[in-house]
């Protein structure tokens, strides 16, 4: 009896097994159809897969992603709905969500869906980037209408980016899920349209003669001797990597009005600038936050954040409306690193 079972257990497993080597051949011939300019044959291809396993992951978002290249955008939607659904924990399907909202003019659910996608994992560098993408075009339109611009005028279609497979992540490397992707242009002249995509290309390999860099090189004293190597610092550095994502959590910390995860961004050699001291700054500040029903704070990076030593800075605009008060200024933040990383050194509004 046991050897029975043993058999029919053994035998399942290697049902599974080919199962998992026959879809996996399947969608390389997909990518490779699609490759070759035949989404609608990689289309017809992969929807064969999924018959016999409609929920597969993988091949769910490759269906998603030739629709998109079909501009069949509505049926794309409610493929990444689904894999949501289904895998919650992916980002890549948000952010390919996003891009279709965005496609058709949705920015404030785009916004929710990349933030969702950020939510899944703090450091993704895809979403970060569409995300300040759609912020600096909320700006570009909120002045456009400060300035009294004709009516409907609008900038420029946002450009996002649509990812063209699931990867895995690397930890502390925030922007090694983002390969492979294609970058989606918006079509001007047919909203809600994804215009061709085009896959990003390779990590080149070293030019014929050129040396390979080692990943480790000792040097040998003239007794033959090695020397002694100096000990690698105990404590993490800063990096610029890291400032996007700490600007970003502090200010979702101030939208979702969390004072406690608001105060704690601030260094405790903080500045304000009106030369209060850093006490009864936060005592007067905390009301501010906790007070209004609602808050919402966006930033559209006005260029890249600066790394010096243990200091970084980074500028943007930023808009803020409550039910009490709507501003928008142009912020400079002056970040240090602490023992716990990034904090807010100073605060400087033009």
């Amino acid at each position: 009896m046991k050897n029975k079972t043993a058999s029919a257990l053994s035998f399942g497993l290697i049902l599974l097994l080919a199962a998992a080597v026959s879809a996996t051949t399947g969608l390389e011939a997909v990518r490779s159809l699609a490759a070759q300019g035949d989404p609608a044959a990689a289309l017809e291809l992969v929807e064969q897969q999924l018959s016999a396993e409609p929920e597969h992951a993988e091949g769910m978002f490759l269906k998603g992603v030739l629709l998109v290249e079909l501009r069949r955008a509505s049926e794309a939607r409610g493929v990444f709905e689904r894999l949501i659904e289904i895998e919650p924990d992916l980002p890549e399907p948000y952010n390919n969500l996003a891009v279709i909202e965005a496609a058709a003019g949705d920015y404030e659910a785009a916004v929710t869906t990349l933030r969702k996608a950020l939510d899944t994992h703090a450091s993704y560098r895809t979403a970060y980037d569409n995300l300040t993408k759609i912020y600096t075009q909320l700006a570009s339109e909120a002045y456009g209408q400060a300035l009294d611009a004709e009516p409907g005028e609008r900038a420029e279609i946002v450009e996002l980016v649509l990812l063209g497979n699931l990867g895995q992540p690397a930890a502390g490397r925030p922007g090694d899920r983002d390969e492979p992707r294609r970058e989606a242009q918006l079509a001007a002249t047919e909203p809600g349209a994804i215009a061709q995509m085009s896959q990003r290309a390779p990590v080149t390999a070293p030019a014929p003669g050129e040396p390979a860099v080692e990943e480790s090189t000792v040097e040998q004293g003239a007794a033959g001797m090695v020397p002694e190597m100096e000990p690698e610092p105990s404590e993490p550095q800063p990096d610029l990597e890291s400032v996007a994502p700490f600007v970003e959590s502090w200010r979702l910390a101030w939208q979702e009005q969390r004072v406690d995860d608001y105060l704690a961004a601030y260094s405790k050699d903080f500045r304000p600038a009106n030369g209060m001291s850093r006490q009864r700054w936060a005592e007067e500040r905390g009301p501010r936050i906790s007070g209004p029903e609602f808050i919402r704070v966006t930033l559209a990076y006005l260029d890249e954040p600066q790394v010096s030593g243990n200091k970084a800075s980074i500028r943007f605009l930023q808009s803020y409306e409550s039910n009490t008060f709507q501003d928008r200024v142009s912020k400079l933040l002056v970040l240090v690193w602490e023992d716990d990383g990034w904090k807010i050194l100073e605060e400087r509004a033009d």
